[in-house]
């Protein structure tokens, strides 16, 4: 069930869409061989994943790990000083994006209290890059 639930949220993230239709004919090949509660809790890892807050990370994760799209948070400072391959140390919303398939990937991260900043790194061949911090210039 995940291969399908991954392929939805990688075609919304790279902006290609999938009629209800679609959706529902994925959906319903499945659903013979899922029960209800399965099929409503993909739906619901779906959901979270590509429109919601983000699946919840947990104390010492390892961002390098966060490599299937969509949308991760961290919600304390607390939990974000736990975390490794972490440029900040502010809770923050994670977006997991493909670029190329789905073997690369960008991570780009909005810091709680970002006032126009956030950071963004790639994985390709030689694995993940370094963060870099793009500031925004206030204009109004």
């Amino acid at each position: 069930m995940n291969n399908i639930v991954d392929s939805i949220i990688a075609a919304k993230i790279a902006g290609d869409t999938y009629s209800t239709g679609e959706i529902d004919s994925k959906l319903a090949a499945k659903a013979d061989e899922a029960d209800l509660e399965e099929l409503t809790s993909e739906f619901n890892t779906l959901n979270t994943r590509t429109f919601g807050l983000g699946e919840l990370m947990k104390n010492a994760d390892d961002l390098n790990n966060y490599n299937v799209a969509g949308a991760y948070r961290c919600s304390t400072q607390a939990m974000a000083m736990t975390l490794v391959n972490c440029p900040t140390t502010d809770g923050f919303r994670l977006e997991v994006k493909y670029t190329v398939g789905d073997t690369r990937c960008i991570q780009i991260l909005y810091p709680n209290r970002a006032n126009g900043i956030f950071f963004m790194r790639a994985y390709g061949t030689s694995g993940w890059g370094s963060w870099f911090k793009y500031a925004g210039e206030e204009i109004i």
